[in-house]
């Protein structure tokens, strides 16, 4: 299929109730080594953001988030 962060964009692009367990799983160990805080968290709760987060593609210097600001999602 191509590469860890395709595999990762192409799951996460699929709607919630379409992303079957034994692909959230083959993307798990990659996503983890990519950031510490999602290394610390427990493999059921990264499973969780899976399965339920999306993708948003930013640009270098968007601003995405500002300290004191609420997440919209």
């Amino acid at each position: 299929m191509g590469s860890p962060q395709e595999r990762a964009v192409s799951l996460i692009n699929k709607p919630a109730p379409a992303r079957a367990e034994r692909d959230i799983e083959m993307v798990l160990p990659w996503l983890q080594k990519r950031s510490k805080l999602l290394m610390e968290l427990d493999r059921d709760t990264l499973k969780d953001i899976l399965r339920h987060c999306s993708y948003e593609r930013a640009v270098n210097d968007d601003i995405i988030l500002q300290q004191g600001d609420r997440g919209d999602k």
